[in-house]
């Protein structure tokens, strides 16, 4: 209870898959441990929270997304964090596509 792991991007080694896979093995949703996803733009800032329930997946950007900025494309640094865990326990397991160093 209580725990949390703060924004980051898992990029390990010289070469990284852009996609990062975690599922949600429980408990219920409502017990915290909500998965963070944080979009970064000059002058702004957008958290979007996932609560999948035990089974449910997510898959996001490991490091940076396309978006279209001004009618040009260009990539968005994305970061993730899991948010507090109000349940006794909260277990996950993370799938990166990537060799780790």
């Amino acid at each position: 209870m209580g725990g949390f792991n703060g924004f980051h991007r898992d990029i390990h080694g010289e070469l990284a898959f852009p996609l990062q896979l975690a599922v949600t093995l429980g408990p219920e949703v409502g017990s915290g441990g909500d998965l963070l996803l944080l979009d970064v733009r000059p002058g702004r800032r957008r958290v979007r929270a996932l609560s999948p329930a035990p089974g449910d997946g997510a898959l996001f950007c490991a490091r940076d997304r396309l978006v279209r900025i001004s009618g040009l494309y260009g990539r968005q640094p994305v970061l993730h964090a899991v948010d507090v865990v109000t349940a006794k326990e909260r277990l996950a397991v993370r799938i990166p596509f990537h060799d780790y160093a």
